[in-house]
């Protein structure tokens, strides 16, 4: 849209990863298959826009389609804001009865996006998170390789 400027803004949704293809497809090198990376918009490049965005927050998966944000983390909480009017995720929807369709849509669309070990997230095809892994292994408490007197490690014989 234009502004006092004369500069316009493009509201596309993009991802750290489109570096990569729009590098590729400005030096003219055609982007492997394989790649999720699309280029950025508004550079004159072929490709369609993206649609939405998928990521792992740590311990959490998220779906994002430009308006709707759905979070779900390992623990089992899901959380859904429309950014549009809550810019700021202050209103969490997840059991407004009007976003469960959202709901529903980003969840299947991130569910036909898993592969591989992502799938212990679903189980009976509705996501569960991740087991608790028993951490039964003491904190190592030891200065080694830390800063200091130690640093540089000396030479080991």
């Amino acid at each position: 849209r234009p502004g006092t400027t004369g500069r316009h803004v493009d509201e596309s949704l993009v991802s750290l990863e489109d570096v990569t293809a729009t590098l590729l497809a400005l030096a003219g090198v055609e982007r492997p298959a394989y790649y999720d990376s699309i280029p950025l918009p508004g550079l004159g490049l072929d490709g369609p826009n993206r649609e939405r965005i998928f990521g792992f927050l740590g311990n959490a998966l998220m779906n994002f389609d430009g308006r709707h944000k759905w979070v779900k983390y390992d623990s089992g909480e899901q959380l859904l804001f429309d950014l549009e009017t809550d810019p700021q995720e202050m209103n969490d929807l997840i059991d407004v009865a009007d976003h469960q369709p959202v709901r529903r849509r980003l969840t299947e669309l991130l569910q036909s996006e898993l592969y591989g070990s992502d799938l212990d997230w679903i189980r009976d095809g509705q996501f569960v998170g991740l087991p608790n892994e028993p951490d039964d292994k003491a904190p190592d408490r030891t200065l080694s390789l830390q800063r200091g007197r130690h640093w540089p490690v000396p030479p080991q014989s």
